[in-house]
């Protein structure tokens, strides 16, 4: 799998847990604490404001 193929399968991810958590499907605390595990592989800056949320809501 080339790093591009890892990428874009985390982002997935992250879309797919975000689905989960709007749909009611998955708590919200829980998808907090895997989107901010997820922060660093999809490839987005450090300061991105969406995934900072995360991290603030997970503490």
């Amino acid at each position: 799998m080339s790093h591009q193929d890892y990428v874009l399968s985390c982002r997935a991810r992250a879309a797919e847990i975000a689905r989960r958590v709007i749909a009611g499907s998955m708590p919200v605390l829980e998808g907090c604490h895997l989107l901010d595990g997820l922060s660093a592989a999809v490839d987005i800056p450090d300061n991105d404001p969406d995934f900072l949320a995360f991290n603030v809501i997970r503490v």
